[in-house]
């Protein structure tokens, strides 16, 4: 019987299942990454941080962007996923703000739940390497992740 796991879909509430094989063949060839996830609603946070180690990768979660910072500050991340809107400092703030004084320039995908039209532009003028609208699925997530660490 193959080993499934439960995910959910916030906008929509409904559950589905994806068989962890599938996803585990998908990050075989892929490198682990240390990855920090940035992002003030809960559920998306857990979510997304179970996606990531499905795909193979460790995960630190934050819930803004001023925490980021400090998590940047303690760890060498090699990719950050930032929520663009977060109360006390924004995703977009919070790579601008890592960048300018952590000297290292980790790979950046940013996530919004927002019409994407009004912040894409920002993120990439941030230093952002991908972008993605919520809710996230995992296959979307990944081709991202595979698409930012090129």
């Amino acid at each position: 019987m193959p080993s499934l796991a439960l995910l959910a879909n916030k906008s929509s509430g409904e559950l589905f299942c994806l068989e962890k094989s599938a996803l585990n063949n998908s990050a075989s060839n892929k490198r682990t990454l240390r990855i920090l996830l940035a992002d003030d609603n809960l559920l998306d946070q857990v979510i997304t941080a179970k996606m990531l180690k499905m795909l193979g990768h460790f995960v630190d979660t934050v819930e803004n962007g001023a925490d980021a910072v400090l998590a940047a500050g303690r760890v060498v991340y090699d990719l950050l996923i930032m929520d663009v809107q977060m109360p006390e400092m924004d995703g977009i703030a919070a790579v601008r703000y890592i960048r300018s004084i952590s000297g290292c320039t980790p790979k950046v995908v940013f996530a919004t739940g927002s019409a994407p039209s009004i912040y894409r532009d920002l993120c990439f003028d941030a230093g952002g390497n991908e972008f993605v609208c919520k809710p996230l699925m995992i296959n979307e997530l990944n081709a991202a992740i595979e698409r930012a660490m090129d």
